[in-house]
């Protein structure tokens, strides 16, 4: 347990039962808290929770990703950069859409 420098994030929907965070740092002996998404544009209200970090990070990342290999990413139709229906919710719209 020595290797932790930092602290520990909790994500998802378990990490929200109460006193959780609370057990994992007196567990593991390290600052906990709970994470949540950050940096969001877009339907941000929709998944600003903890339970949407992991999903939120794993689509973040693949867009990060993406730009480092020159993808591009266009907003879903209708949808401006940025602007109300645009930014992370747009892309999400979109990618359901096209994968699902």
């Amino acid at each position: 347990m020595g290797r932790i420098a930092g602290g520990i994030v909790l994500t998802g929907g378990g990490a929200l039962m109460p006193g959780a965070a609370e057990l994992a740092e007196e567990i593991i002996g390290r600052p906990t808290r709970l994470g949540r998404p950050q940096n969001l544009k877009g339907l941000v209200d929709v998944v600003q929770g903890s339970e949407y970090a992991t999903a939120v990070g794993l689509v973040k990342h693949g867009m990060k990703q993406g730009a480092e290999s020159g993808a591009s990413y266009r907003p879903a139709d209708g949808a401006t950069e940025g602007g109300s229906g645009g930014g992370f919710g747009a892309m999400l719209k979109k990618l359901c859409k096209d994968y699902f």
